[in-house]
């Protein structure tokens, strides 16, 4: 038996890819062999430990080897009833993880309007919702005088303000733009404790395939 509660997400710095879901010739041009290699390796070495990758992948409630997870986390991430029950592991892949908040707490205004990240996932205060990116309201007092367009080029989003004559941009001329707002980060994998024994990944991608089935 594990010290390690089921449902511990836990970040990883190595590579992981799975033999049965990521084919080499998908990942040739961005990775060599060798990465890959490593990546099915860790893979295999963090399953036989019970750790799986939390990125949303759904499982049976019934499943011999994670089912118990479906205890932990219930529905909370994502999962559907019948035809083909299943619950979903936490999805964080491309996203930072944020504290959960309550309602006497004022560190997350929004919570109230945070949604499901997949089906039947929870919502508002619940542990698993989503929220996506957003900049705070807020103002710039100017002069009215010359109209300046704040949206950069090839984006619709942006209000239109004034500055005096004569103005300069010099203060935002070297602005870093892009498709989100986001601060400097780095990647890593995070997975999840899915069972307290050894995961066998080709009986489990077995039953996934039963489940896709079953939905089909």
């Amino acid at each position: 038996m594990s010290d390690i509660p089921l449902g511990t997400l836990m970040a990883y710095a190595g590579p992981v890819f799975y033999r049965n879901t990521t084919n080499f010739d998908d990942v040739s041009e961005e990775f060599e062999e060798e990465f890959y290699n490593l990546g099915i390796k860790n893979g295999e070495s963090l399953a036989q430990k019970g750790w799986l990758l939390a990125d949303g992948s759904r499982f049976s409630p019934f499943d011999s080897q994670v089912g118990d997870l479906n205890f932990v986390l219930q529905f909370g991430w994502g999962g559907q009833g019948a035809p083909a029950t299943y619950f979903r592991v936490p999805d964080l892949q491309g996203v930072f993880v944020r504290g959960v908040s309550n309602a006497n707490s004022t560190k997350d205004p929004d919570a109230v309007n945070r949604v499901a990240l997949y089906e039947r996932g929870n919502t508002g205060y619940g542990v698993g919702s989503y929220q996506g990116d957003t900049i705070q309201q807020h103002v710039h007092n100017e002069t009215s005088s010359t109209v300046v367009d704040m949206r950069y080029a090839g984006h619709s989003r942006g209000n239109m303000i004034t500055r005096p004559t004569g103005g300069t941009t010099s203060g935002v001329q070297n602005a870093k733009v892009s498709t989100e707002t986001r601060p400097k980060n780095v990647y890593v994998h995070w997975i999840v404790k899915a069972s307290d024994s050894p995961i066998d990944l080709d009986k489990l991608y077995l039953e996934q395939e039963k489940l896709t089935n079953e939905a089909s």
